[in-house]
């Protein structure tokens, strides 16, 4: 999943759900289209429920 383009027409974010349900978390820093990726920890558990759901509902055969 990515978030919305930004005025330079590049995702900011992007997500993955791993076999086991393990959510993780790309970003950019503008103006560098460099991408540094990492698990979301559980600080993070919110947003972790959002991706898992999201994901979910995209990819129900996953």
């Amino acid at each position: 999943m990515v978030s919305r383009p930004g005025d330079d027409g590049i995702p900011k974010y992007v997500w993955a759900v791993d076999d086991g349900g393990e959510v993780y978390e790309a970003k950019t820093k503008p103006p560098d289209t460099a991408y540094h990726g990492y698990r979301l920890g559980e600080d993070e558990v919110e947003m972790r429920r959002y991706i898992l759901a999201e994901w979910r509902k995209r990819c129900p055969q996953a």
